[in-house]
């Protein structure tokens, strides 16, 4: 068949499309879009029908989508189809009935959407097995979805997690308002949260969300989020080692910069952690051991191969240098390094400890040569005491004696210096965990004057403790003591006390300028613990008590500046300086100074207190700032300023400003800074810097010491300003190129926006209309439904579709009205030549449907006048058997008018009420044969609308089957009852037709080639219908039964027609 007008909407549309007779499917014009799309020749399509294009278990769908009574556009939904290959996949389908050359047909439009379904498909899978939890929910925290994964982290059901929502599953702490209010920002955010699990405890998880719009324009989010409370316990273990390790750990990417320092870089490097990062050769010395560690390193990187520990001497900031132990090991990444990581030891006291001993050794080996000191060994048992050379050497006695006793000895001791240094003696020897013996003393030399001496002794012990020797030395120490005298007057006038720990003895002494210091009386004796409970408590008695442990334990001596309480209650701050001795490894004593520094520390910390709140300022601050001088060099640069311009402050502090940024001084920043300075003036410009491709908005200030200079990146809003305009242009190319007319307008009315097509669909020109108020220019729309719309979208901010009629212009328009920032933004069309097209069809119909009616009406009155012509030759007949038959024929006759009469009266011409046609035929039949018997019959019947081709042969069944009841089952009875039974069940037709009569004859077989007319009809319409039937007598009943599937049967009715 050919279809007109159809080269535009129809053959050259992009979409298939086709054609077909919704009576028996077949297709009657395709486009080439279908012939494509399913791999048919135009020819081949044209032979197939609607069901051959789709599997065979989708067929029953489409007979009963088919059999639906559909008058307008219809969304049939998702179809599976087959291409002619067999290959399947998924349309959506669309259908409009139309009329073509008096036949009606249905237009259909095929989407292919298999790709969307199998994403559909896709992505359900990866919400299902994603080992990560996502869920939907809104900006405002309710949830709509929540995955397998989201369910097991939670420890509760998909139901419970949305019935919950984020104020049941998130805890409220200050990360969750930071989190919102950075995605109310920037619609986005990654971070982590904590989550409240089923059983209460609180879950860690890493999180990422971000809002977007749904088809239907609403705001949803998407969380993804993952149980990170492993990885956190694992992170707090591994920082708890790093923290209270003594080694420093570290990582170095392979150009030796470091990328990560952990806490202890202060007291290795001697910088904070931040201002370690850079290049590890800035912390290497120039010592000859260096240059094999750095052999290793290179070694690791090029071979990625653990290496050896080695050693390193390092250089702190402050230029103290420092020995380490090495361990690195490298990280590879697809067979590549791409790190060193490693930990450092400090072995500086190890070091020290080794030269000490060598040079000890060096000591021994020339002191016993030449010593100063009077060697002495005392057998304690015997009480002889052994001198050496040196005891004549320095005190003059001539020791005839090979030995002599104790009190020998102690006879030359001063008498005011003997009964102490016999108890001190005495103490040492009775007590056995005392090894060493010192004491200080006067010593009576040959001429008669006394000597300043020190004695340190050795104590040798039997297996019970007993001393049973002692070797010592005897050192005249009276030329220190005078100047230990000067130095006392020193101190005195420089305010500094001298103090002294005796470990062995657990004594310690102050001198007078150190009670001062602790403003305590003169005869105060101090004990260790009281002495540290003169520093304030907190971080300065803590440093002390640190300090003297290090001391006690590793030898380790000190030099701090601390805080202390004196005894009057006043703060006084001190440098405390402390050096311990340390014997055969182990401290005996410790002694130090004492100063007084609280006027110099107080006007220090003042100091600084100024210029750290000047740094904080500065640092704080989110732009970036340098200052230089007037000879151009850097004497400040701010944390921001390292970020922007990439230098780092050490490598720009003291160097010319200009030597560092030799490209800037060719641009305006020379030529503004240069102004400023000469004419002391601020200056303020913008300005391009290309070695950074970045924009700078700058402020600069002069003083009469140089500039300082205030500047922000402004590189994001310059870009952003470009894309603006570049969008703005392709925004208005776009909507000068499309067909659909376009106008904007703000909240006051005024027209900002109106495109050709505009001007063209509304006959106004842009520029009587731009910058007019809307209502003003089409004052005659303000009745119109467009006039309501566009206020409700403007005051309700909601988007609208409708249609309108502009009088003025004879023109109908398809409208879509959308709220914006600025007011609301229109699309429309012109659609009066579809409106007019519409009109036409819908009268074209009606006209249609008046002229079947009257067919189906004179088809009716037609029949009428054969079965009154017959009739009437029944009267004439005298001969009973063809007056029966004519009776017969009548009957059937009345029973296709029926079916006519019902059609023209209906608002459907295909279908009918079976039920209603059923109840008219058998009071009809009962009428024509007025029985002599009393017949009751009895309506069960279903209400059943059925094709006229199936309902024509089913009231012909009917027909035969009533008549021959009233015929022949109740002769010879007085009454009798008939029942009408009609039913449908899952597309199945149930008829039973029963009457309570005489019961069928004994000799009757249906089944084996009936003689009666009646019978034979009844057989081939039950053909016809692809249906059963049989007769049966149960409890005294005779039943007729048929059975067949309810279809939308192609035709033109019965076959016996």
């Amino acid at each position: 068949m050919k279809i007109k007008n159809t080269n535009f909407l129809f053959a050259e549309n992009p979409n298939p499309m086709w054609i077909f007779d919704p009576t028996d499917l077949t297709i009657k014009e395709v486009n080439d879009a279908a012939c494509v799309l399913y791999g048919y020749s135009k020819e081949e399509f044209l032979g197939l029908t609607i069901a051959d294009l789709r599997p065979e278990d989708e067929v029953p769908r489409l007979m009963k989508e088919v059999s639906k009574r559909i008058d307008s556009f219809s969304n049939a939904g998702i179809w599976t189809h087959r291409k002619k290959c067999g290959e399947l996949f998924y349309v959506r389908v669309h259908s409009h009935p139309i009329s073509m050359e008096g036949k009606k047909f249905k237009l259909v439009v095929a989407y292919d959407v298999t790709n969307k379904i199998q994403y559909r498909e896709e992505l359900e899978m990866l919400l299902d097995n994603s080992l990560d939890g996502i869920m939907l929910t809104s900006p405002e925290g309710s949830i709509y979805r929540a995955n397998n994964a989201a369910c097991q982290i939670l420890g509760m059901s998909e139901e419970e997690v949305i019935g919950l929502g984020r104020d049941g599953l998130v805890d409220k702490d200050e990360k969750l308002q930071k989190a919102l209010q950075r995605r109310e920002k920037t619609g986005e955010f990654s971070g982590e949260l904590t989550f409240i699990h089923s059983s209460g405890q609180k879950i860690p998880v890493e999180l990422t969300s971000s809002v977007f719009k749904n088809l239907q324009g609403q705001s949803r989010t998407s969380i993804i989020f993952r149980d990170i409370t492993q990885r956190k316990q694992t992170e707090q273990k591994l920082k708890d080692v790093i923290d209270h390790s003594t080694n420093l750990f570290y990582r170095h990417d392979v150009n030796h910069v470091l990328t990560y320092v952990s806490q202890q870089s202060e007291e290795f490097l001697g910088c904070s952690p931040e201002k370690a990062i850079q290049n590890w050769s800035e912390f290497i010395t120039e010592h000859p051991v260096n240059k094999k560690g750095i052999k290793h390193t290179q070694k690791a990187i090029e071979t990625g191969e653990t290496q050896p520990p080695f050693e390193l001497q390092l250089k702190k900031i402050t230029g103290e240098k420092i020995w380490v132990q090495v361990h690195e090991a490298p990280i590879v990444e697809d067979g590549k390094t791409v790190a060193i990581v490693g930990s450092l030891t400090d072995i500086t006291r190890q070091k020290k400890y080794e030269n000490q001993l060598q040079e000890s050794l060096e000591r021994y080996h020339y002191a016993s040569k030449a010593t100063n000191d009077a060697i002495y060994e005392w057998d304690i048992k015997n009480d002889q005491h052994h001198f050496g050379e040196g005891f004549k050497e320095i005190f003059g006695h001539n020791t005839v004696k090979e030995s002599i006793s104790l009190k020998e000895y102690t006879d030359f001791v001063h008498p005011d210096d003997h009964p102490s240094a016999l108890k001190s003696l005495n103490k040492a020897l009775k007590d056995p965990s005392q090894e060493h013996w010192r004491h200080e003393y006067r010593f009576e030399n040959s001429i008669g004057e006394y000597a300043h001496v020190i004695e340190n002794a050795h104590i040798i012990r039997n297996n019970e403790g007993v001393a049973v020797r002692m070797i010592g030395a005897i050192r005249d120490v009276t030329k220190q003591k005078e100047l230990e005298q000067l130095l006392d007057q020193a101190y005195s006038v420089g305010r500094i006390g001298v103090w002294e720990l005796d470990l062995k003895n657990n004594n310690v002494f102050w001198s007078t300028i150190t009670k001062e210091l602790h403003e305590v009386e003169p005869d105060y004796e101090p004990e260790l613990e009281t002495a540290i409970n003169f520093y304030k408590e907190g971080k300065n008695r803590a440093l002390i008590q640190e300090a003297v442990s290090y001391a006690i334990e590793k030898g380790v001596p000190w030099d701090e500046e601390l805080l202390i309480i004196t005894a009057k209650g006043n703060e006084r701050w001190v440098r405390a300086k402390g050096e311990p001795e340390v014997i055969e490894g182990q401290c005996r004593r410790i002694y130090g100074i004492f100063q007084d520094i609280h006027e110099r520390k107080e006007a220090h910390l003042n100091m600084l207190d100024a210029l750290q709140e000047r740094q904080r300022i500065l640092e704080r601050i989110t732009e970036a700032f340098f200052a230089v001088n007037k000879e151009w060099t850097v004497t400040y640069w701010n944390h921001q300023a390292e970020k922007m311009l990439g230098l780092t402050r050490t490598d720009a502090l003291g160097n010319n400003l200009w030597k560092l940024f030799p490209e800037a001084k060719k641009l305006g920043f020379f030529q503004q800074y240069k102004k400023a300075l000469e004419q002391q003036i601020p200056v303020n410009f913008e300005e391009y810097y290309p070695p950074l491709n970045a924009w700078f908005e700058v402020h600069g200030y002069p003083s009469k010491d140089g500039l300082s200079v205030f500047f922000r990146d402004i590189t994001s809003r310059k870009n952003n300003q470009i894309e603006l305009k570049q969008a703005y242009k392709e925004k208005e190319t776009i909507l000068e190129s499309i067909d659909d007319g376009f106008f904007a307008v703000n909240r006051d009315w005024i027209v900002t926006y109106w495109n050709n097509a505009a001007e063209r669909k509304l006959e106004t020109p842009r520029d009587m209309i731009l910058g007019q108020n809307l209502w003003e220019v089409f004052d005659d729309a303000i009745d119109l439904p467009s006039y309501t719309n566009y206020h409700r979208v403007m005051n309700k901010r909601i988007s609208i579709d409708f249609e309108d009629y502009y009088a003025p212009l004879d023109r109908w328009y398809d409208i879509s009205a959308y709220p914006s920032k600025e007011g609301i933004s229109v699309y429309f069309k012109d659609i009066t030549q579809h409106k007019k097209s519409e009109a036409q069809l819908r009268e074209s119909l009606k006209e249609k449907e008046t002229l079947l009616a009257e067919i189906h009406h004179r088809v009716k009155n037609n029949l009428a006048v054969v079965s009154s012509l017959m009739m009437l030759q029944s009267f004439q007949e005298d001969d009973e058997s063809l007056k029966e038959k004519l009776n017969d024929s009548v009957s059937r006759i009345k029973t296709i008018g029926n079916i006519h009469e019902l059609l023209y009266k209906s608002e459907s011409f295909s279908k009918l009420n079976l039920d209603e046609n059923i109840k008219k035929l058998v009071d009809d039949i009962a009428l024509t044969y007025q029985p002599v018997s009393s017949i009751n019959i009895n309506f069960n019947v279903q209400k059943i609308e059925l094709n006229i081709n199936q309902a024509i042969p089913v009231s012909l069944i009917v027909n035969e089957v009533v008549t021959n009841m009233f015929k022949h089952a109740f002769v010879g009875k007085e009454k009798g009852n008939i029942w009408i039974s009609l039913s449908e069940k899952n597309e199945t037709i149930y008829l039973v037709l029963s009457d309570d009569g005489i019961g069928l004859p004994v000799d009757l077989n249906i089944s084996k080639n009936p003689n009666s007319l009646g019978m034979q009809l009844i057989d081939t319409l039950a053909q016809q219908l692809e249906g059963e039937f049989k007769y049966e007598t149960t409890d005294g009943k005779t039943n007729f039964k048929l059975t067949f599937t309810k279809k939308e049967v192609k035709g033109s009715g019965s076959n016996l027609m």
